[in-house]
């Protein structure tokens, strides 16, 4: 049988460069956040006096839908720039879906966080409470006290509330 030889294809065409943007476009360029905390905090906090917003007020503004300026964004999902160079706001009201995200994300802001911690004495065992007995002894005023406290007790029992 003879040996038949394939050419092999011709490598496909590279594809062409994409076309460089216009030099007169305006860049949107999100802010980046590098280098240490700090710093990045700092950076934070200008931009906010930058911007005059706070995200944490904006966030609740979103919670109690008050109208919120949001940047218009184009077919391409770019904001939409005005001859300035600025972006073009519109004002909208958030959905119900926004002001639920924006809640949970404000929320550790507002409220702390609760944690149960399980008070115990030595080795898991009840606390135990040491009085002094000798100090209050030696002070007739610590005793006298002690003793109508005992009274008060023996009579109404100790779940009453009758000290005031």
């Amino acid at each position: 049988m003879p040996l038949i030889h394939r050419k092999k294809p011709a490598p496909a065409p590279a594809p062409a460069p994409a076309p460089a943007p216009a030099l007169d476009a305006p860049v949107k360029k999100t802010p980046t956040f590098t280098g240490s905390s700090k710093k990045q905090m700092k950076r934070a906090q200008e931009m906010v006096a930058e911007t005059g917003t706070d995200p944490v007020i904006f966030m609740l503004r979103v919670v109690a839908g008050l109208p919120v300026e949001c940047p218009v964004m184009g077919p391409n999902g770019q904001v939409v720039l005005d001859a300035t160079g600025k972006p073009q706001l519109t004002t909208m009201l958030p959905s119900i879906a926004m002001r639920i995200d924006a809640a949970k994300a404000v929320s550790p802001y507002i409220h702390s966080r609760l944690v149960s911690t399980q008070v115990t004495g030595a080795n898991d065992g009840p606390i135990g409470i040491q009085i002094p007995t000798d100090a209050i002894l030696k002070d007739p005023d610590m005793s006298a006290r002690l003793s109508e406290l005992a009274l008060l007790v023996a009579q109404h029992g100790p779940q009453d509330e009758v000290l005031d």
